[in-house]
């Protein structure tokens, strides 16, 4: 999912191109006659966007680039309708997309989704694999333009460090604006504000090329994106605009989505553990228990009992993580720093070598084993002032339909949800519960994650 969010931000980054009203101070009276400067351009092209009552647009981006010895391949299509300003009360916002991601050769995501504010809610619906969400909840624009498109402004790229810069205005009466950003500073903030975990992606930009045609009027048609690592184009974007003041709303059947008291909950719990092993004073513990009862003898009782502790942090600069386990009776032990896994208990004393991409991938599992993303929420409960009610139905259900199933069971149903306690937007705790009945045996997961406990 880190690739779907980062491309979904770029997405979104470039509508609010076109839709930014934070201006740097200048004079009117230039826009008087033709631009003399990019900088100009750039600003006349701002302006006359933003005083457009509507759009639409078409986006296509493509992800190319080597990692771990793979070939990540990606395409991201798009459409966008902007219709009115924020600020209004008839604001009006559509954002489709779908995205097919390939590493190796074998297909690892493939989703579609569509993000709709309309009449102080926010629709969204998600729908990857055997997974799919329709929900709507009320909102402010203000939430909602956070939540779409982060804290970038458009017009505070650094101008004054681009390079390359050049505009000029056409045979064919149109402007065409076309520079570039590599300065170290300026990349790795806008790198931050596009939500581009450039660790997770396995990739480094050392460039990004903007190229925009807008026509005789100054209003964009056209705007080309590529993001270099090296002299390599890894992901290279492209919007077209159009239906300028006529661009029309998408009629939306509200009866077919599940109401959510606060759908922004699921938003902040799934960027908090997206982010969580990458926090600079890492520092959280893990409660987890599995059980296996079965249910059909005179007494009911537990045919299989583990109960860990895993503890996360930064020592010293480097992710280590220790777990204690204890399984029937016996008691093991996992501790990992500096590249190798030790494994000892109950007669056994094993070193492996772990790589930390290998580390922090085992324990995300541990922090996640639910799969907390946005796609696999269908309800949000309101508990209290600060604890909501997460229940899911992730694709991954299968996984432990099939546990059941091997233990010569038939699947009768399931039980999923999250406890969120949040302080602000800050996630304080996370408790999870897992519950697969089958006709005989109950299998159950329970966790806790505490922040800096």
């Amino acid at each position: 999912m880190k690739r779907l969010a980062f491309l979904l931000s770029v997405v979104l980054v470039l509508s609010m191109l076109l839709t930014s009203c934070e201006y740097v101070d200048f004079v009117l009276d230039l826009f008087e006659g033709e631009p003399e400067t990019a900088e100009e351009l750039w600003e006349r092209i701002d302006e006359e966007m933003d005083e457009l009552d509507s759009y639409t647009a078409t986006i296509e981006a493509t992800l190319n680039y080597e990692f771990l010895n793979r070939r990540v391949m990606g395409d991201l299509k798009s459409t966008v309708t902007e219709i009115g300003d924020p600020g209004d009360d008839d604001y009006y916002s559509y954002l489709y997309n779908s995205v097919e991601i390939y590493v190796g050769g074998s297909l690892t995501t493939e989703a579609e989704g569509t993000v709709v504010y309309q009449d102080g809610k926010m629709y969204i619906s998600n729908t990857s694999g055997d997974a799919s969400n329709r929900l709507v909840s009320e909102i402010s624009a203000e939430e909602f333009l956070d939540y779409i498109s982060g804290e970038i402004d458009i017009l505070e790229l650094p101008m004054d460090n681009a390079t390359d810069k050049e505009m000029k205005h056409r045979g064919d009466d149109k402007w065409e604006l076309t520079f570039s950003i590599s300065d170290e500073d300026d990349l790795t903030s806008i790198l931050e504000d596009l939500t581009f975990d450039e660790k997770s992606l396995g990739i480094s930009i050392t460039e990004i090329s903007f190229e925009i045609i807008a026509d005789e009027d100054y209003r964009a048609e056209e705007i080309n994106v590529t993001f270099y690592s090296g002299d390599d184009d890894v992901i290279t974007m492209s919007a077209s605009y159009g239906s300028f003041n006529t661009a029309e709303k998408e009629e939306i059947d509200e009866s077919k989505y599940n109401e959510v008291d606060n759908i922004l909950v699921a938003v902040t719990l799934e960027e908090y553990i997206e982010g969580a092993l990458d926090l600079e004073e890492l520092d959280f513990t893990v409660d987890i228990s599995y059980k296996i009862r079965d249910t059909k003898q005179q007494q009911s009782y537990d045919v299989y009992d583990e109960y860990d502790v895993v503890s996360v942090k930064n020592k010293n600069g480097a992710f280590t993580y220790s777990i204690g386990s204890n399984s029937g009776g016996e008691k093991y032990s996992i501790e990992y720093a500096y590249g190798t896994a030790t494994i000892s208990g109950s007669g056994i004393y094993e070193s492996t070598p772990q790589s930390t991409l290998e580390a922090r991938s085992f324990i995300m599992n541990l922090l996640d084993p639910l799969g907390c993303s946005v796609m696999n929420v269908s309800g949000i409960e309101k508990y209290s002032a600060e604890q909501y009610k997460i229940t899911l139905n992730p694709a991954n259900i299968t996984d432990y339909r099939q546990l059941i199933i091997s233990l010569g069971d038939v699947y009768v149903s399931h039980q999923l949800y999250v406890l969120v306690e949040l302080d602000g937007d800050n996630v304080e705790s996370i408790e999870g519960y897992v519950s697969v009945t089958g006709r005989q045996y109950v299998y159950t997961i329970e966790y806790k994650v505490e922040i800096g406990k």
